[in-house]
């Protein structure tokens, strides 16, 4: 499952389900911000970004989580 969710002033703002731009938005991220949480269950990786009063949630394939350093 690919996901991702905006919540601007902690508003949810909408998500975005397309895998392309999901993996492609999460990589933008992870080059310019680091994860504010990283959590994972059997199947998934959970990685929050903050910036300011934003909060971007990402829900990926557990593969992903080797991607996220200092993890």
């Amino acid at each position: 499952m690919y996901k991702k969710a905006m919540y601007p002033n902690s508003i949810y703002a909408g998500t975005v389900t397309d895998p392309a731009d999901v993996v492609r938005d999460f990589f933008q991220d992870l080059d310019t911000r680091r994860p504010a949480c990283v959590t994972e269950n059997s199947t998934r990786v959970f990685v929050s970004f903050t910036s300011g009063c934003s909060l971007t949630a990402y829900t990926l394939p557990l593969n992903y989580k080797h991607f996220i350093t200092g993890v």
